[in-house]
């Protein structure tokens, strides 16, 4: 049977964008607010979730999931929470990372048994820990270090299922390379793992296979663990770090090392996260500052000059949620705009000219998320041609000049995204049906509905 595309361009009266984002290494992540479905790109070990192992700088959806509310990556690995307090998880599993057994990978999410109730989720290099409602924290995974937090009698163990860690009354938690840390309701701080370069925060760098307080913090609501460093904020909005500090991460330019808790110069700051070498720091204005290494340009301020005190992100306002994993960085706007920068090995950047360079200052990305809602035919000079056609149309527009192309279902889900070759696309291997053909033009992004008729 013949297909033929009838292609009928009509102006979308409403489109949102990502309403969460998350990083892994080399990977970037969102959901869609209209049903949750998870969406990235990236390198891909099975832990873009689409069933292939096949690097990615198109957007793929994870297959068989929605309604997840957080998403966090590890570094070859995903993991998931819907909703209902069910976890999922994709990708390697050589360590029990996924937490089900037997260690087999798998490119398809999969649902973490035994647990309910979990309102946090955390990835860490090869591990995972999630946090349930009433304040414990379970772990799996890589226990080479401690960082499960089971006890010296469990080092060097895989764990390939949740176990339970004697620690109590927690509000958040954080993995890192090899070690975790923990806030308690009572606003203190307790780590576990590796011990090295102090970023356990006790003096000592011994390792800890068992939580233990960190000296010095009372007043703490939100921690974020890094490869080799630790950041802390309060509830007034200071920002506390130890650990190394190499890059400096730690926001001081002594590049000492610290063992214990150091007051950092931000003091207005409502939220953190740490990637592999360096911090992000959301401010109560909606701006973001970076401190850390910068080579890949995961500072954002234009340079790959480190951070060693604390620099603003580029010109990105009305921030609500930042990300950093690995050497990138993420943020969401209040609009449901997001911003990329950093490392651009595998095309997780979405856009750069079709080339895998490093983002050295915040690149924009809207309306990734369309919602279907009341049309407004308009007339429009976006043309394609021949209409109708065999498979294969051109767009006619001087507006168009080989940007990124996304098609969604009425359901919301990405089904095909590309920067096609001149002018010409094909959709032969798209079934019958009514889809919104997402494009980006010269001066930004247009979005129209197209029907296609077998």
């Amino acid at each position: 049977m013949r297909t033929l595309l009838v292609l009928l361009f009509i102006s979308l009266a409403k489109i949102v964008s990502a309403q969460t984002i998350g990083t892994g290494f080399n990977k970037n992540m969102y959901t869609c607010a209209a049903n949750g479905e998870v969406y990235n790109n990236g390198r891909n070990d099975g832990n873009l979730g689409n069933g292939t192992l096949t690097h990615s700088s198109d957007l793929v959806m994870v297959k068989g999931l929605s309604d997840i509310v957080q998403i966090d990556g590890g570094w070859q690995h995903t993991i998931a929470l819907k909703n209902d307090g069910t976890v999922w998880t994709w990708g390697v599993n050589y360590s029990g990372q996924l937490g089900y057994g037997p260690l087999t990978s798998s490119a398809l999410a999969g649902q973490v048994q035994g647990l309910s109730n979990i309102v946090k989720i955390a990835a860490g290099y090869n591990y995972s820990m999630v946090l349930t409602s009433d304040g414990r924290i379970y772990a799996w995974g890589d226990n080479i270090f401690g960082q499960l937090g089971l006890g010296g009698s469990a080092v060097g163990a895989v764990v390939s299922s949740p176990q339970l860690i004697s620690i109590s009354n927690v509000v958040d938690i954080s993995a890192g390379l090899n070690h975790s840390l923990a806030v308690k309701s009572d606003g203190t701080v307790w780590a576990w793992g590796s011990g090295g370069h102090g970023k356990l925060g006790i003096i000592t760098t011994d390792n800890q296979p068992a939580p233990i307080q960190v000296n010095g913090l009372n007043d703490i609501v939100e921690v974020a663990a890094s490869r080799l460093a630790s950041v802390a904020l309060s509830s007034t909005g200071q920002v506390y770090a130890w650990g190394s500090n190499t890059y400096g991460i730690v926001g001081d330019p002594s590049y000492y090392q610290h063992t214990v808790p150091a007051t950092t110069t931000i003091n207005n700051a409502v939220h953190i996260d740490a990637g592999e070498y360096h911090c992000l720091y959301l401010l109560d204005d909606g701006t973001v500052m970076a401190t850390g290494r910068n080579y890949f340009g995961q500072i954002g301020d234009g340079t790959d000059n480190n951070a060693y005190l604390p620099k603003r992100s580029a010109q990105i306002e009305d921030i609500v949620k930042i990300s950093a994993a690995g050497n990138q960085s993420m943020a969401l706007k209040s609009d449901g705009t997001m911003y990329v920068w950093g490392s651009n090995q595998y095309g997780q950047a979405l856009d750069n000219d079709g080339t895998t360079n490093s983002i050295f200052k915040p690149i924009e990305f809207d309306n990734v998320c369309p919602e279907i809602s009341e049309d407004t035919i308009e007339t429009n000079e976006f043309r394609v041609v021949p209409n109708p056609s065999k498979g294969y149309i051109q767009i006619m527009d001087d507006g168009f000049d080989n940007g990124r192309v996304n098609v969604f279902n009425l359901e919301g889900r990405l089904v095909k995204s590309e920067r096609p070759v001149g002018d010409y696309l094909d959709f032969r291997d798209l079934p019958s049906g009514v889809y919104i053909l997402h494009v980006q033009m010269t001066d930004g992004w247009t979005a129209h509905k197209i029907s296609i008729i077998k």
